[in-house]
């Protein structure tokens, strides 16, 4: 059922703090071939990565040979506390 109605994934990149939000599945075939497991959403569209425990990829351009260039994110997870 979770596959029907994939859940945004919050986190926050450690070097200045801010909230992005992941989803699962890459957002398109193109970036799926390149190892795009994840979408990082943006204003200005989805951007392909790879989101793992602490650290995220994520593609911010496409060299000359048409592959994914990739940056790396330290990131975390938000903390719930239940009240």
């Amino acid at each position: 059922m979770s596959d029907l109605f994939p859940q945004p994934i919050p986190v926050y990149e450690r070097k200045f703090g801010h909230r992005h939000t992941f989803m699962p599945g890459a957002p398109s075939d193109w970036a799926k071939a390149e190892g795009a497991t994840h979408s990082l959403l943006t204003i200005d569209g989805d951007r392909p990565a790879r989101l793992l425990k602490t650290v995220a990829y994520v593609g911010i351009d496409e060299d000359e040979y048409g592959h994914c260039v990739w940056t790396k994110w330290q990131v975390r997870t938000p903390n719930w506390y239940a009240v």
